[in-house]
This record gives C-alpha cells, sequence and structure tokens, in this order.
C-alpha cells in the first residue's frame, strides 16, 4: 500500500513480529521456508554488528530495515564500479595515496641508482680510453 504520511523510525522489537510478518509475506515468496519466527530471531539477534529498524506508521510497524556490519566486500567489488566510494574500504584514499607515494620514492631510487650506474660506467670506459 502506498503511504504518504510520517512515519516515525525506532530500533526493531521482537513484539513487532506480528505487524511485520504480513509485509515481509508481500516482498517474499518464499518467507515461510524461513520458519515461524524468522523476524523475532532476526530482532533479538541485534547486537553491535546486527540492527533491526523499525519504520512505525499509526503506532504500528509497516517496514523493516535489517543492516549488518558484517561484508564480505570483494563480491560487491567485483560486482559494482564502487571506485566513487573508495571501493568501500576504509581509509581508502588515504592508503591510495601512501601507495602511490611509495611508488614515487622507488622509482626515484631506481633512477638514481640507474644514474649512478651509467655515470660510473662512463667513467670507467673514459679511463679504458685515455
Amino acid at each position: 500500500r502506498d503511504y504518504t504520511g510520517v512515519l516515525r523510525i525506532r530500533s526493531a522489537m521482537v513484539e513487532d513480529h506480528d505487524d511485520l510478518m504480513p509485509v515481509f509475506r508481500a516482498q517474499r515468496a518464499d518467507a515461510e521456508s524461513l520458519g515461524e519466527f524468522f523476524l523475532a530471531r532476526l530482532v533479538q539477534g541485534q547486537d553491535a554488528a546486527n540492527r533491526a529498524l523499525v519504520a512505525e506508521a499509526d503506532g504500528r510497524a509497516v517496514g523493516l530495515l535489517s543492516v549488518t556490519a558484517d561484508v564480505q566486500l570483494a563480491p560487491l567489488q567485483e560486482a559494482f564500479d564502487l571506485e566513487p566510494f573508495d571501493f568501500l574500504v576504509r581509509d581508502y584514499a588515504l592508503a591510495a595515496v601512501r601507495v602511490h607515494q611509495e611508488h614515487v620514492d622507488m622509482v626515484a631510487r631506481q633512477r638514481a641508482e640507474h644514474a649512478e650506474r651509467l655515470e660510473s660506467a662512463m667513467r670507467e670506459a673514459r679511463r679504458n680510453v685515455e
């Protein structure tokens, strides 16, 4: 159903189960295969890494958002262009700058070593000619 009123967002509670099951069934055909109290267990299992939020309208839960911090990034990075979001890696930009600077420093050292070897070889060649 369309809803355009004010929604209140709050932490989900086990008591929201009965209001949320019709919403969940409408969105997922295999909802029953997850078990009778799947949503209750999901809500009850909240911790620092797993949260469940409810959208409430007129005192009833009408929507659920479940989020987790336990994400496997590799499949997401392979499937989506995440470069604009630093590949979802914390401090990626800082790490990229550090890696770039290390590369620039390494190339500068290699060039300096090459120039030194070349200069040494030229000095040796001049001595051999004289």
